[in-house]
Order: C-alpha cells, then sequence, then structure tokens
C-alpha cells in the first residue's frame, strides 16, 4: 500500500486591526458620550444598540484614519475581489455536494452539528464581505487624500448602520445621522460635510441591503 503524502500545514495568519489592538479612546471619552446622547435622544436608538453601533464607528474610524498603508487602493481591490471569487465557487462547490458526501465529511469533522453548514454561513459571510469591501475600496481620482479619507471613513459608518439595523441611515441635511458622522469626523480632524455623507448613503444604493447568500437547501 503506498503511503500518502503528508498534508500540508498552513500556519494561520494574524487578521484584525492595524497594529493589533482596537483601541477605545480612539475618539475621546467625552466626545463619545456626546455622540451616544445624539444617538439615543436624536436617533431614538435603545442605548445598547446606540453603545454597539457606536462601538462600530470607533472600530472603524481606527481602521480608516491610522498607520501606513501596506498596499495601494488599487491592490487592496484587487485582493477583497479575489477574496469574493473564491469564496463564491466554494460555496458552488459545497450546494454541488451529494448527500454522501456531505455524511461522511461531517462524520469526520469535530464539534457539535454539521460542519458543512457552519462552513457555508462563515464563506458565505466572508464573500458578502468581501463584495463590499471590493465596494469601498475605490480609487479615488482626485488628488486631495483628506476628501478621500473623508468618503472612505463614512462609507464604512453607512454600512455599519447597515450591518446594526438592517437599512440605510436617513440622507436628510438636517437629520440626525448626518450631524452624527459630521460631529465624529470633526472629533478625528476629518471634514465629513453633508455633501458627502448624503453621497455615500447614495453609493449605498441599491446593493447595501444585500446580504449573505442563503444556505441551499
Amino acid at each position: 500500500m503506498k503511503d500518502e503524502a503528508p498534508r500540508a500545514q498552513r500556519e494561520k495568519p494574524e487578521f484584525g486591526v492595524p497594529g493589533g489592538t482596537v483601541n477605545p479612546n480612539f475618539v475621546p471619552p467625552d466626545e463619545q458620550r456626546y455622540l451616544l446622547t445624539m444617538l439615543v435622544d436624536d436617533a431614538k436608538v435603545p442605548r445598547p444598540k446606540a453603545s454597539e453601533f457606536l462601538a462600530a464607528c470607533v472600530r472603524l474610524a481606527q481602521f480608516a484614519l491610522t498607520g501606513d498603508r501596506d498596499t495601494t487602493f488599487d491592490k487592496e481591490r484587487r485582493q477583497a475581489d479575489q477574496v469574493a471569487t473564491r469564496a463564491g465557487a466554494m460555496l458552488d462547490t459545497l450546494a454541488g455536494l451529494g448527500g454522501a458526501t456531505c455524511d461522511s465529511i461531517d462524520a469526520c469533522a469535530s464539534g457539535d452539528g454539521s460542519l458543512l453548514s457552519r462552513t457555508w454561513d462563515a464563506i458565505a459571510e466572508l464573500e458578502h464581505a468581501a463584495q463590499e469591501a471590493v465596494e469601498l475600496v475605490r480609487v479615488d481620482p482626485r488628488n486631495r487624500r483628506a476628501e478621500a479619507v473623508a468618503h472612505g471613513l463614512v462609507r464604512l459608518i453607512v454600512r455599519a448602520h447597515v450591518g446594526h439595523f438592517g437599512k440605510l441611515p436617513p440622507a436628510a441635511q438636517q437629520g440626525w445621522f448626518v450631524a452624527f458622522v459630521q460631529h465624529l469626523g470633526k472629533c478625528l480632524g476629518v471634514e465629513c460635510g453633508p455633501r458627502i455623507v448624503r453621497a455615500a448613503i447614495a453609493e449605498a444604493k441599491p446593493d447595501a441591503l444585500r446580504g449573505p447568500r442563503a444556505g441551499a437547501a
């Protein structure tokens, strides 16, 4: 009997925020309290949900504004698109598995429940997130770094709103969301005016509410 070739061992890379840690005080605490009040009083968001959304905004602001980029915007877009494409191909492969194959794979897996079911959910979310990233990472034709950063930050906040509340934020120029993003930007030295905020909301249509692929029947 021919010996089987040893399986390749992959080392898991470190993923996450550049620098490895999230700084919960990246936006000053007193400013976070003011932003939380805006969410609770003006947007009428329940305090626990408002706190979660605000924490996500602070985390995204740190991602958008700190450190030197280790890759170009164009390369980042290509990499995100490659992840989305390969995740989609994996979902297509999983969808085509026969029942006996599914049973064999699950029988060799550890943990509770179906490994294939858990894997589908994770890869579907990965595909969706990578597709979103492709839309967010755009090469700005203008040579105005500050405005490009503002656009990138606001796009992330708009997507976070969709992720937390299941809908696009209000685009009214005098509405709470425009005021919220403007104040957040001011705390960070980034000018996020109404035009930029409303443009980011408009750009998010019609695909912002697209979710991950549903599981195969």
